[in-house]
């Protein structure tokens, strides 16, 4: 008995064994399954990652490269900045000299209105004795006036004209130097 009890002993010891085993075996097996699956996902997982990676480095050279157009718009913008304000300072110095103008032509042109106002005043007062002048000179009797008013200026002027006015003059020369004295005639005592 010894026998069989060594045998059912190892029996027993070699069904445990192979029950602990096929349990570890299909531990191992569920957990090799485990991993697989997980390995699998990871793969998916890496496969993405890889993929949203590749994404974004095309987004980052996108966006390299609009900052780089951005970059040159923004040095072109400034660069017409600077000229428009050269530009705007030329013409505010261009307006100012304009004002200045502008003021000095406002002056002569006011002057000229007065002078034109007054030449405009003339120019009636002259029409005004044009007018005059044509009813006088349309009647008989006023021409005969205005004959004789131009005789008697013409007859004064001729008289003022005669003589030398006390001058001793000879071919435009004066002829000698004359010295009058004017002595008063002394009362009889």
């Amino acid at each position: 008995m010894n026998k069989d009890k060594f045998k059912n002993i190892l029996l027993f010891f070699l069904v445990s064994v192979t029950a602990v085993s096929v349990f570890k075996y299909l531990s191992t097996l569920q957990e090799k399954y485990g991993l697989q699956e997980s390995l699998s996902k990871a793969k998916t997982e890496v496969s993405l990652l890889t993929q949203e990676k590749q994404n974004l480095l095309r987004q980052i050279e996108k966006e390299k490269t609009t900052s780089l157009r951005l970059f040159k718009d923004n040095a072109y913008l400034k660069d017409n900045l600077r000229a428009g304000k050269r530009r705007l300072g030329g013409l505010f110095r261009q307006l100012s000299s304009t004002d200045s103008e502008l003021e000095d032509v406002s002056a002569k042109l006011s002057v000229l209105k007065a002078e034109n106002k007054a030449l405009v005043q003339s120019h009636n007062k002259i029409a005004q004795e044009n007018q005059d002048f044509k009813f006088k000179f349309n009647s008989l009797l006023e021409l005969k006036k205005a004959i004789r008013s131009i005789k008697l200026l013409k007859h004064k002027d001729a008289q003022m004209d005669n003589g030398n006015r006390g001058y001793l003059i000879k071919n435009g020369q004066p002829t000698a130097k004359v010295k009058i004295e004017v002595v008063p005639v002394q009362a009889n005592e």
